[in-house]
Formats: structure tokens, C-alpha cells, sequence
């Protein structure tokens, strides 16, 4: 600091000149305020100032100042320029300042009463008392009480086409700086009710072209901003996201970094579209598609943790459409949500006029690892399946079951582990799919009626479905198929049919039904016995192709596994 001057000691006027340079922003900024972010740069600047002495009275001092900051930092993030001028008249402060902040627009501009500068404190009238009138929902801002009579600092703060990734990395949020684009602006007014508090005041905020991972997500959103007691808040942060409406609101206490609070409401959101801007769109399904509901509060501390409900509506994965499903549970995540955990000790839903309950929890990263357990019952097959064609048109019937779900160390989602064992009743053989195809080969009595027992096994991964067993009775039809089907729907099938009046060897059937019991590894020879006398009631055929197009072959009947003996051997006997 340099500068000369001269202050008379007897009424009269005095000069004052002076300048400043290489002055520490960050010391400085200390001094004026408790802020929670480190500020860098070089402070300097001139200012000249006269001032008149009188017999009585303080002194009357008029002052006019220059000032730059050529370059800030915000911690190691370049924040931009400043540069400004302030004026002293009548024990009033004013100043205008403006430059570059995050590759956006700074202008700050305002007045602060000497007293405040001072600690001096002017005379307060004291009102006349009055009843206390009930408070409305949202009162009006304070009215601004005359120029220069000490009451409060005022200013006024806008900031537009601020960089949202440089500014969200400088308030401490570099974890998903690298993953959200677009710009910012705010603008507030600003004044704290006393000299001790910190500042105060109210504005808006707006957010343009919002993007994630380089997608524009939304286009705008804008809500309410206040600043009291140390704590910044956003009320009714609301705009359009994936063809939803977004409602959010954050709490940020200014002098703590850990104690900052999110919550999120999202309506009636195009599924499709949201998952095209998530973060490892590769672990999720390609066809997946429906409608979100989402609320849910977020915290960050040392990482990220989120606690809230998902309701998904109309959701379609393949050919398959669910009516809804409510999740709820919590997560732990890292900033860009590329590596965390969640749980989901609560999923219900609802599918084809049946219900569905489970849970599921996993973690994700450069590996999926997922463990659930979903069961479902009385889906009605007939409301379940598109029509699409495909695997889609999966018939009619009640399934009931239960579905495990597994993924180690998972690339996708389409590298999980499904394990399915469910049961069907009241199922049409004529509606089922492919058995359409099979009338040629059959009696046409054995499609008549419905099927009283149904049961399904089999094992869903990597894009393959392997059909362990599906075995179908009714009162003159039993089916048991094994095989693989492969997306989209290419079929591997071996279907054995069993069809008439099995009542004539019945007892020959209880008999090998026993001695199938007693050996956990029968012998050739009691399959080859037991096949030889179910031969001349089973019809073998093999489906390839596509489900679309099936290609159906009779062929000589195989030796069958013991599996599909006991099943034949047991609904002749019974």
C-alpha cells in the first residue's frame, strides 16, 4: 500500500491518494466473510478521497476508488476476472463491480451504509405495539428502508451464462462437474436484516441446456433461490426432463461441506429416454421402455447417498409389459454414478391381473454384481404376452413362480443369471405358442380342454433361455419339453408327447414308477425297460427355426432322460 495525503487538524480540507497491489484475494476474502471455498488471486487497484473538517462534528469524507483482480481461482479452478469502482459519499458506500466468472457474465452492484463499515449504529424509533398478524405462506420481501440510513447492506447480484461444470467442480462437486454441461444463471438481492448476520437474500435461478455425458437432458429449469442464516436454498427448481416434469429443491449450509441435501421429484418421465443418458447404458436393456415416477433424497457426504421410491408404469422389456412396479430402498454412489451399491428391500408391482413382490441389491462398476429374489402369481399369460409375435405371444393361463436373479462380476444386464420355477393352470393347449404348430403330428381331442397342471423350469443368461423342463398335463395330453430358445427367438426345442387312455398299463407303470424311485442314477437298463413300454405312447418331435416360423420334425424317439420317464411314468399311474 503507497500513497501520500494530508488530514488538517483545524477545520478545512484535506487530499488523500493511494494505491494497491499484489494483495492476497483469499487473506482478504477471510477477513470480510466466512466463506467455505479458498479463493486465490491478486488484488490491486487506486483510490483518491477528500475530506472536509468542521468545528463540530465528524469529519465528511468523499472517496472514489479503481480495482482489478486479473485473474481467480476458486481452489484450482479458474474462476474468471474482476473489476469494479466504488464511491464514498455521505457515509454511503457504493459500488459497481462486473468482469468474467465461469466463463460467464459477473455483475455486482450495490450500497452499504458507513455504520455498517464503522459498527456504528443509528437511532432506531421504536414502533408502536400491535397484535402479531399470522404469517402467510410465502411473505413478501421486506420493503427498502431509504438511502444511506443505515439499516441494512443492499446490492444486487447476476451472474449469466455461467459454465455449470466449472462452477459445480469449484463449490467441491468435481465428482460430477465432468459429467453435467450447460449454463447457469443467477440473479440475486441481497440484504441481511442486521450488521452480525450473514448475508441475506432473494432471487432466482436458472439452468440452460442441461446436459449429462455430453446428452442435452433438459433444456431449461428454474426455480427460487434464498440466502439466510448461513444457508443457501433452492425451492421449486422445476422444468421438463425426458418428457416429465422435474421439481428439486437443495439446502446447502454455506459454512459446512458435508451438510448439503437434494431432494428430487420426477412425473411421468419416458423411461427410454431417460436410460439414453445413463450412465453405463451398455449393463441395461436395449428395449427397455416405460413410464417413471421418482422421489428421492440425496446427500452427499463422503460419497453420495440417495434414499426415496421408483414407480414404474406400462414398463415393456421385450415382448413382456408390466402394469406397474414400486421400488423403494436406498443407494451409495460415487459423483457420475459410475461406481456404487444399492439395496431394494421393497419391490411390488403388479402384472396381467396378478402381483409380483421381491427384493434386489447389487453393486455396479466396471462389473455388475446383482442378487434378488422376485416372486409373482396368478399372471394371466393371455394379458401378459403383446401379440407382437415372437416369444411374445406366450398364450393363455395363470403362472405363479419365483424367479432368482444372479450376476457376478456382470458385463451387462444381459450377463445376469435368471433361475425361473413357476407353475401353469388353466391353460388352452390350442393357445399356447407353437403348439399350434404341432396339431398335424397329434389327435385332434388332445386340444381340446384345458390343462390341469403346468410346471416350468428353466435358466435365463447371456441372451439364453435353457428350458430344463416344461411339462404340461391335461386329461388326454401330457408334454414334456426341453431345449434352449435364444434371442430374439430362435428355438431349440425336443417336445415328447404322451397322448390316449394310459389306464391299460398302469400297473406297469407304478411298478417302474418304484423302482425309478429307489436309484438316484438308474441303470441303462431300467430306462431302456421303462422307455420300452412307454414307446408306443409317446411321440417325439423336434422345433427349430423361429418362433415365428417354427420348423417342426417327427423323429424316432431318443433315449429319454429319467426326468421325463418319472414324468410320464407318474401321470400314467396316477
Amino acid at each position: 500500500l503507497t500513497g501520500d495525503g494530508e488530514y488538517p487538524l483545524a477545520p478545512g480540507e484535506g487530499q488523500f491518494s493511494f494505491s494497491w497491489a499484489n494483495i492476497d484475494v483469499g487473506e482478504l476474502a477471510a477477513e470480510a466473510a466466512d466463506l467455505p471455498l479458498q479463493l486465490h488471486g491478486i488484488f490491486s487497484g487506486k483510490a483518491r478521497a477528500s475530506c472536509k473538517v468542521a468545528a463540530d462534528g465528524p469529519p465528511g469524507w468523499i472517496a472514489e476508488s479503481t480495482f482489478a483482480v486479473p485473474e481467480i481461482r476458486v481452489g484450482e479452478v479458474p474462476a474468471g476476472n474482476i473489476q469494479g469502482t466504488a464511491a464514498l459519499r455521505d457515509k454511503l458506500l457504493q459500488f459497481d463491480v462486473g468482469g468474467k466468472l465461469f466463463d460467464g457474465d459477473l455483475d455486482l452492484s450495490g450500497e452499504l451504509p458507513l455504520e455498517e463499515l464503522t459498527g456504528e449504529e443509528p437511532p432506531v424509533e421504536e414502533p408502536p405495539a400491535t397484535p402479531p398478524a399470522a404469517a402467510p405462506p410465502r411473505p413478501p420481501a421486506p420493503a427498502e428502508p431509504p438511502a444511506g440510513d443505515g439499516a441494512a447492506l443492499r446490492g444486487r447480484l447476476r451472474m449469466q451464462g455461467m459454465s455449470l461444470s466449472l462452477s459445480l467442480r469449484a463449490l467441491g462437486y468435481a465428482d460430477i462437474a465432468d459429467a453435467l454441461g450447460g449454463t447457469l444463471d443467477v440473479e440475486i438481492s441481497n440484504r441481511p436484516t442486521s450488521p452480525a448476520e450473514r448475508p441475506a437474500g432473494t432471487g432466482r435461478i436458472t439452468l440452460r441446456g442441461v446436459q449429462w455425458s455430453g446428452r442435452t437432458v433438459v433444456e431449461e429449469i428454474s426455480g427460487d433461490i434464498r440466502i439466510h442464516s448461513g444457508r443457501l436454498v433452492i425451492d421449486a427448481l422445476a422444468g421438463e426432463l425426458a418428457g416429465g416434469r422435474l421439481r428439486t429443491a437443495l439446502v446447502w449450509d454455506l459454512a459446512a461441506t458435508t451438510n448439503r441435501q437434494i431432494s428430487l421429484q420426477l412425473m411421468n418421465a419416458d423411461m427410454g429416454r431417460l436410460l439414453l443418458s445413463a450412465p453405463a447404458p451398455e449393463l441395461l436393456p436395449p428395449d427397455l421402455s416405460g413410464r417413471v415416477d421418482l422421489r428421492a433424497v440425496l446427500q452427499r457426504g463422503d460419497r453420495w447417498q440417495a434414499e426415496g421410491t421408483i414407480r414404474l408404469h406400462r414398463v415393456r422389456f421385450g415382448q413382456v409389459e408390466l402394469s406397474s412396479l414400486k421400488l423403494g430402498g436406498r443407494a451409495v454412489f460415487a459423483g457420475p454414478l459410475t461406481t456404487g451399491s444399492f439395496s431394494l428391500p421393497t419391490i411390488t408391482g403388479s402384472a396381467a391381473a396378478g402381483r409380483l413382490h421381491g427384493r434386489l441389491s447389487g453393486r455396479w462398476g466396471d462389473r455388475l454384481n446383482l442378487d434378488g429374489r422376485l416372486r409373482f402369481s396368478r399372471i394371466d399369460l393371455q394379458s401378459l404376452g403383446l401379440g407382437a409375435g415372437g416369444v411374445g405371444q406366450i398364450g393363455d393361463g395363470r403362472l405363479s413362480g419365483t424367479a432368482e436373479i444372479t450376476a457376478r462380476n456382470a458385463r451387462s444386464l444381459s450377463d445376469s443369471t435368471v433361475l425361473l420355477n413357476a407353475s401353469l393352470g388353466r391353460a388352452r393347449p390350442g393357445r399356447l405358442p407353437l403348439f399350434t404348430e404341432l396339431r398335424p403330428f397329434l389327435p385332434a381331442p388332445a386340444f381340446d380342454g384345458t390343462l390341469d397342471d403346468g410346471l416350468l423350469q428353466a435358466r435365463l443368461s447371456r441372451g439364453v433361455m435353457r428350458i430344463e423342463q416344461l411339462s404340461l398335463t391335461g386329461p388326454s395330453l401330457r408334454i414334456y419339453v426341453t431345449g434352449t430358445v435364444t434371442r430374439p427367438d430362435r428355438l431349440n426345442l425336443a417336445v415328447t408327447v404322451a397322448t390316449g387312455d394310459t389306464a391299460a398299463s398302469r400297473g406297469c407303470s407304478l411298478l417302474s414308477v418304484a423302482r425309478l424311485a429307489d436309484s438316484a442314477n438308474p441303470s441303462v437298463g431300467i430306462l431302456l425297460r421303462t422307455q420300452r413300454l412307454l414307446s408306443n405312447r409317446l411321440i417325439h418331435l423336434e422345433v427349430t427355426g423361429t418362433a415365428r416360423r417354427p420348423m417342426v420334425r417327427a423323429l424316432p424317439l431318443p433315449l429319454l432322460s429319467d426326468e421325463a420317464l418319472r414324468y410320464f411314468l407318474e401321470q400314467a399311474a396316477a
